[in-house]
């Protein structure tokens, strides 16, 4: 996780050969961060993915 201008971003790299070798188009990342108070949050996102060669 980084902070940009106040804002935190995250990313994930992901070997394009485990993707297509997964046989779905379909992927979903979850998160869930913990503030200093003891509140969390969770978010869970899907993603489409798409190859072309």
């Amino acid at each position: 996780m980084e902070s940009h201008d106040g804002k935190l971003t995250w990313s994930l790299d992901v070997d394009g050969k485990t993707l297509l070798q997964s046989g779905t188009d379909k992927v979903s990342a979850s998160v869930t961060t913990t503030d200093a108070a003891g509140n969390t949050f969770s978010l869970l996102i899907p993603l489409m993915i798409t190859a072309s060669m």
